[in-house]
């Protein structure tokens, strides 16, 4: 196709005598012909750029067989990219739409407002599992080496001497009475926690005294032929209990 003739005139295009309607389609034409001149180069220059793109990509991109369901993320030398596995369940919490889905995906329950006294017994709840569960390390760790002197005889007005070997005087001390023949509502094997002090006063030469140093567990069984009183286990009325009905065990512990 030839290029049509756009004349040039010094004057106005009507002085000139060439009519408006006659120089807008000599310009139509030109602008056709040069539309038809620059489209091959136009969609050959795209197709360059295209595939210059894709080489460039593909350039830095690793080779993509047995990629499948990675992620691309830049390397650590912030001068390339490669691929990073992500589990299916990393893909979900990707794909989360809010943050209510982001917590099912990740097993989380939506969070929960605690009035004061919740929070509060929460609280408490907390610090006694957390105490019990210190209190059981410290025992495997052999922080705290309880000592159980297993049972003991319960002899009026005697003393009895036992090595607790915790190697320093004990934190606490508990006294039990264990039932060996029943009585007062007592079964065989029932342990009767003992408070010292108060058993020491409560009638006369019964109950015991104790003192515990670095060394010893150092105990004085009251003179009395009866040496400890309590509480039926039935019926809570007042019960003298016999000597040889119980056996002294003492446990010593040490934090």
């Amino acid at each position: 196709m030839t290029a049509p003739v756009i004349r040039q005139f010094l004057g106005t295009i009507p002085d000139k005598g060439q009519a408006q309607t006659a120089f807008d389609t000599n310009v139509d034409a030109f602008l056709d012909w040069q539309a038809l001149q620059f489209a091959p180069d136009l969609v050959a220059f795209g197709t360059f750029a295209q595939t210059t793109a894709n080489a460039l990509l593909a350039g830095n991109l690793p080779p993509l067989t047995g990629q499948a369901l990675k992620a691309v993320r830049v390397n650590a030398t912030d001068d390339g990219i490669e691929m990073q596995t992500v589990t299916a369940q990393g893909w979900t919490f990707l794909a989360a739409a809010d943050a209510a889905a982001q917590r099912t995906a990740l097993e989380i329950s939506a969070p929960v407002e605690l009035t004061q006294a919740q929070v509060e017994n929460d609280a408490s709840e907390v610090f006694g599992q957390v105490s019990g569960q210190r209190l059981a390390q410290a025992v495997v760790a052999g922080a705290v080496a309880p000592y159980n002197s297993g049972d003991q005889t319960i002899t009026s007005g005697g003393a009895l001497t036992l090595a607790h070997g915790l190697g320093a005087r004990p934190d606490g001390v508990t006294v039990f009475l264990r039932c060996v023949t029943a009585q007062h509502g007592y079964s065989v094997n029932d342990h009767l926690i003992v408070n010292p002090a108060t058993n020491t006063v409560a009638s006369g030469g019964r109950g015991l005294s104790l003192v515990a140093d670095a060394t010893n567990l150092l105990i004085r069984t009251g003179d009395e032929t009866i040496t400890f009183e309590a509480l039926n286990k039935t019926t809570g009325v007042r019960a003298l209990l016999t000597n040889a009905n119980w056996r002294y065990v003492f446990v010593a512990f040490k934090f």
